[in-house]
C-alpha cells in the first residue's frame, strides 16, 4: 500500500513538472505569435503607406500630364458671306489648343438677328446643336450657320448698321483623358467695322464678335466717338 501511494505521489510530481514545462513552452509560443502578429501588422501598415504614396504619385503625374497635354477648346465666331449664293452665315470655330485630340466637343446655342442698336427687338431666332465633334490637337472644327433677315453688305460697317447678331448658349468638351469640362454659358454679339477718335488720333476695329458684356458697354462708346 505504501509503495502504491509512493507511486501515485511520484506520478503527480512528474505530471506537475511536465505541466510546468509545457506551460513555459506555450508561453514562449504565445510570445512568438504576438511578435509575429506585430511584425505582420507593421508590414501591412508599411505596405498601405507605400500603396497610398504610389496612388498620390500617380494622381500627381496624371494631373501634370493633363495640365500639359490635355485638350483645351476655345469657341469663337466669324461673320461670312458666301461668294456664290451671297447668303450671310455665322461660322462657329472650335479650336483645340491642347496636345491631344478631343473626342467630344458639344454645344447648344441660339443665333438671334436683332434690331441694332435696339437688341431687345429680335427679328429672327434659330436654335442649333453640335452634339459630338472630334477636334484634333492644335486644329479646329468649323460649322456654318446661315442667317435670315440679315445683309452683310448693309451691316458690315458700324455706320449705317441696322441689324445685329447675338449668339448665346452653352458648351463643353472632353479633355482627351476622359475628364468632362463644362464651360457653362457664353454670349457673343456682332459689331460692324468702325473708326473712332482716341487720344492718339484714331483707330479702327469691329467687323466681328465680342463678348456680350463688353459689347453692351462698347457700342455707346463707338456711337459717341466714331468718325463720320
Amino acid at each position: 500500500m505504501a509503495i502504491f501511494t509512493a507511486v501515485i505521489c511520484l506520478t503527480g510530481i512528474l505530471y506537475t513538472i511536465a505541466a510546468f514545462f509545457q506551460l513555459g513552452t506555450m508561453r514562449e509560443q504565445l510570445e512568438q505569435i504576438k511578435g509575429g502578429s506585430a511584425q505582420t501588422d507593421r508590414l501591412i501598415i508599411e505596405t498601405k503607406k507605400l500603396a497610398e504614396a504610389a496612388t498620390d504619385t500617380a494622381k500627381l503625374t496624371r494631373q501634370q500630364l493633363v495640365g500639359t497635354m490635355g485638350a483645351v477648346i476655345n469657341i469663337s465666331f466669324n461673320l461670312g458671306d458666301d461668294s456664290v449664293s451671297h447668303i450671310p452665315h455665322v461660322e462657329v470655330i472650335l479650336f483645340n489648343r491642347g496636345q491631344v485630340s478631343t473626342p467630344d466637343v458639344h454645344a447648344n446655342f441660339t443665333v438671334e438677328v436683332t434690331a441694332f442698336p435696339n437688341f431687345d427687338s429680335i427679328l429672327n431666332s434659330a436654335e442649333y446643336a453640335i452634339p459630338k465633334q472630334i477636334v484634333p490637337a492644335k486644329d479646329s472644327a468649323r460649322r456654318s450657320i446661315p442667317l435670315q433677315q440679315f445683309s452683310f453688305a448693309e451691316n458690315g460697317d458700324f455706320v449705317g448698321q441696322k441689324r445685329g447678331i447675338t449668339v448665346r448658349g452653352t458648351f463643353g468638351f472632353d479633355n482627351g483623358f476622359g475628364d468632362k469640362i463644362d464651360l457653362g454659358e457664353f454670349c457673343y454679339s456682332y459689331i460692324g467695322r468702325y473708326s473712332i477718335k482716341n487720344a492718339d488720333g484714331s483707330t479702327s476695329g469691329g467687323g466681328g464678335f465680342m463678348p456680350c458684356e463688353i459689347f453692351k458697354e462698347y457700342v455707346p462708346f463707338v456711337v459717341k466717338n466714331h468718325i463720320r
